[in-house]
């Protein structure tokens, strides 16, 4: 069943999710933003959590990333190719990927980085089950040998699931993955200053002026990551109230999330916009059955339960305005490439209802 489709989007080159933001510029270049919650973890294979995953793709890039087709493209990779076989999968960078400190980003780091990763990672380790070899033949150029074809490479190396492969340094790489990294060394398209961040109160990530977007235009996470400010200052306001009170008086420009229940007190603004998103951009919720335990063990009982439930009532339920909300008989999200109807198509009859006392 889809529960909320809440206002968002995965994570882009500025992570901004879901903005609220005021609806005409600004002339500063610096953008004072309230994400979903205090950025605490900085390692990015270290914990699944999105803020930190948010974090990750503004300061380190990735080596394919998926555009609004669901398609993987080339990101810190200029060029790749993989043998008849499908065994001998060979990429090779971009010329003139730099890390913040100013060392060349090489091949040898995104070995590293991948293997440091999967240790973390379901979807790296599956992809490391079937790799025979993972090696650094030259500065730019790395190759992956398969013990079998394995139909998600790509897939895997282009992943937005959290913890994603962000490329670091193999110096950091080596780090075993249980212990947690404090030193941020990425090469994305923000910089992040250390000693502008006060815990519980505000991160400052600077606009890398080595960064090289790629020449594409931006779609979803791929193509070129133009950023045009200055710089990011991550405000830490935890209270929802407190930070829309901080947005309306324009002591900060941008909120990740709106909650619904204060939407319309931000719409009676006339400076501000809410930002609305479809599609894959949208998150998606669902209820789990525990299907080893009574009575959801059994097959019949489950239908019962599919037939039972209406999903707009239970989106109303928790008090989602329809404009932010909708329903969807699809596993995978409505909208996207991987949208699907096969199946439950079976099951669209109208919800049965109790009528009266039981």
């Amino acid at each position: 069943m889809r529960r909320s489709w809440l206002p968002g989007l995965l994570a882009a080159a500025a992570a901004f999710l879901a903005p609220l933001a005021p609806a005409s510029a600004r002339a500063e270049t610096t953008v004072r933003a309230v994400l979903e919650a205090e950025i605490v973890t900085l390692d990015p294979y270290f914990t699944t959590a999105y803020i930190t995953r948010t974090f990750g793709f503004m300061v380190y890039d990735t080596l394919f990333a998926p555009d609004a087709k669901g398609q993987f493209k080339p990101q810190m990779v200029d060029t790749w190719s993989v043998s008849d076989d499908r065994l001998t999968w060979r990429f090779t960078l971009r010329d003139g990927l730099r890390f913040h400190d100013g060392t060349p980003v090489q091949a040898a780091d995104c070995v590293a980085s991948l293997k440091r990763w999967a240790a973390r990672s379901a979807l790296g380790g599956r992809l490391m089950d079937v790799a025979a070899a993972l090696d650094a033949v030259d500065d730019r150029t790395f190759v992956l040998t398969l013990r079998e074809p394995y139909g998600l490479v790509l897939d895997t190396l282009g992943t937005t699931s959290s913890p994603t492969p962000f490329i670091m340094p193999a110096r950091l790489a080596a780090t075993p993955p249980t212990t947690q990294l404090t030193e941020v060394m990425g090469s994305g398209p923000f910089v992040y200053d250390r000693a502008a961040h006060i815990t519980g109160d505000h991160m400052l990530l600077r606009k890398n002026p080595d960064y090289r977007p790629r020449p594409e235009p931006a779609e979803f996470l791929a193509g070129g990551k133009v950023v045009k400010v200055d710089a990011l200052d991550i405000r830490v306001i935890p209270d929802d109230a407190t930070a829309v009170g901080a947005l309306g008086a324009s002591e900060i420009d941008l909120m990740q999330y709106a909650p619904f229940d204060l939407i319309e007190q931000i719409e009676r603004n006339k400076n501000l916009a809410v930002m609305n998103f479809t599609g894959p951009h949208r998150f998606t919720g669902h209820y789990r059955i525990n299907t080893a335990a009574k009575p959801f063990d059994d097959p019949a009982i489950r239908r019962v339960l599919l037939r039972l439930v209406d999903q707009r009532e239970v989106l109303d339920g928790f008090g989602l305005d329809p404009r932010f909300s909708q329903t969807c008989d699809a596993f995978f999200i409505c909208g996207s490439p991987y949208e699907t109807h096969v199946g439950p198509s079976s099951c669209t009859i109208r919800p049965w209802r109790r009528r009266g006392p039981p």
